[in-house]
């Protein structure tokens, strides 16, 4: 089974990544999923090249179905 990586594997990698504490590194790393679940949420393209890309799959407008 491959290993899955936790928010708080990327916080802790942040952490020493940034010389900084894992509370400041949490914050960090709360703060870019927050921007993405807002924009998505806004109907908004995030893309983080190299990574990926999130978005709302379509959905046909009620009107039109």
């Amino acid at each position: 089974m491959p290993h899955v990586v936790t928010k708080s594997d990327l916080v802790q990698v942040a952490a020493k990544a940034g010389n900084v504490s894992k509370a400041a590194a949490g914050e960090v790393v709360n703060a870019v999923f927050e921007a993405i679940v807002t924009n998505v949420a806004k109907g908004k393209r995030v893309t983080l090249v190299g990574f990926s890309t999130f978005l709302l799959p379509y959905q046909v407008p009620p009107a039109m179905v």
